[in-house]
């Protein structure tokens, strides 16, 4: 898959839309980004990979590895492991500080959950 590619699938896979991810082309500065050449780029790969929907293709490439981890992410789950590392601490009277907010620790079991049942 070319770069262009790898984008609209990445952008699908995230749940953008076409115009979305026709947009977030033309500010980066990548061309052709017209919703139809995404439009065409998805269909081309579905059948590349003989999908029956984009669901399904975005399922394929999945358990082909095509979406991993990245950077941003790892953040993301470092930034929820300390919520949930400090909150337990804090359940198990190891630490004095109070509570988390609860918002941040609902979000950082959902990261984690996602995760670790992504594979």
């Amino acid at each position: 898959m070319n770069r262009i590619t790898e984008l609209i699938i990445d952008k699908t896979s995230k749940g953008y839309t076409h115009r979305e991810i026709s947009n977030f082309l033309r500010v980066k500065g990548y061309t052709p980004n017209s919703v139809s050449m995404i439009e065409k780029t998805i269909n081309s790969v579905k059948k590349e990979y003989k999908a029956k929907s984009t669901p399904h293709l975005i399922s394929i490439l999945y358990q082909k590895g095509h979406f991993k981890l990245k950077s941003s992410n790892s953040r993301e789950l470092k930034k929820s492991t300390s919520i949930l590392r400090n909150h337990q601490d804090w359940r198990r009277g190891k630490i004095d500080e109070p509570q988390n907010n609860p918002k941040d620790i609902g979000e950082a079991i959902d990261y984690i959950i996602n995760h670790l049942t992504k594979k």
